[in-house]
């Protein structure tokens, strides 16, 4: 099913040979009329070319005139570990594959990966997402991973409008890294969810990160899937090994800062979570660089209130990581 089919399909409009999902309710003309949308329908033409029908550039107004639903879509954030769980059948792919399964259909996915860092907020804004495999030393059956999921750019020019506070550039070259498809293939391995990606500043604070994040609470309520991909401890300096095949092993200090970073998770302690380094040498030794962190603050960022974290994958793994994971929202 092509990005405009799987579309027509989310919202409720009757597509041959697809199951129409219907999430965002009855279909009403506000959708049909909507400028955000009317790439869907054909509605606007090409002064110059009847025959072309032109992608409107959406405003702020477009997006927020957009159907809410009644329940935000679920926001998630993601302990990847290693590339090679998009290849094999363990514990933490079969559960990103139950929950690609059972979890509400999203319009698409926003992911925040850890493997993205760039000098200023970049998102994704191509058509046709590349797939990149940035990494080393796997077999070549990793490199052969295709995850040929459509790109958005309409959403990703409504995303940069929603936000101006925090300026984002629209980018066109990168595409959807290991941090991104590692897992989404799990979860939805047709590829049939437009994928976007926005990058990790690096000359933004934890704090600003988490301000940022809040921006994109909006999304959720239109129906975006927001998925942070990292690991809350990730210190590939002191991995254990000689212990790779013994499961939920964490050194005494990946265990300790692993529960307390849970323990805040859920008193809905995020300011303080923009703080790592204040809480100790556990803390310091989980967190030796940020970009595997990041990604959980803008999980954190878009949490509504009266939601808790459903945690999953939640165990340490060659001693100084973590996969735990949680979801807020619909779990």
């Amino acid at each position: 099913m092509n990005r405009k089919k799987f579309i027509k399909s989310a919202i409720g409009i009757p597509v041959a040979g697809a199951l129409t999902t219907n999430i965002a309710g009855p279909l009403t003309p506000n959708i049909i009329e909507n400028p955000f949308f009317s790439w869907l329908f054909n509605t606007t033409s090409n002064p110059n070319n009847s025959s072309q029908n032109m992608i409107n550039t959406p405003s702020l107004s477009d997006l927020q005139a957009l159907t809410t639903l009644s329940k935000a879509m679920p926001a998630l954030f993601v302990g990847h570990g290693s590339p090679m769980n998009a290849i094999e059948t363990n514990i933490f792919s079969q559960k990103w594959k139950q929950l690609g399964e059972t979890l509400p259909t999203p319009i698409a996915i926003l992911c925040i990966s850890a493997h993205w860092e760039t000098y200023g907020t970049k998102i994704t804004a191509m058509d046709a997402p590349k797939t990149i495999h940035d990494f080393g030393g796997f077999p070549p059956e990793l490199f052969a991973v295709q995850y040929p999921a459509p790109g958005f750019p309409t959403l990703a020019s409504a995303t940069q409008e929603l936000i101006k506070p925090n300026p984002i550039d629209l980018d066109h070259s990168w595409g959807l890294d290991h941090g991104c498809w590692s897992v989404i293939r799990c979860m939805y391995p047709k590829a049939n969810i437009p994928v976007l990606q926005l990058s990790l500043d690096r000359n933004k604070s934890a704090q600003q990160h988490l301000d940022l994040a809040k921006e994109l609470i909006p999304l959720r309520k239109k129906g975006v899937m927001i998925v942070g991909s990292g690991n809350i401890v990730h210190n590939l300096g002191r991995v254990a090994w000689d212990r790779m095949n013994e499961p939920n092993f964490g050194f005494d200090w990946a265990e300790e800062a692993r529960a307390a970073m849970k323990n805040k998770i859920s008193n809905g302690d995020s300011n303080a979570l923009a703080n790592p380094y204040q809480f100790g040498k556990a803390w310091e030794l989980s967190i030796p660089t940020p970009e595997h962190y990041l990604p959980l603050l803008y999980t954190l960022g878009t949490q509504l209130p009266n939601e808790t974290p459903a945690y999953f994958n939640d165990q340490c793994v060659l001693g100084s990581l973590a996969m735990t994971s949680f979801i807020l929202g619909d779990a």
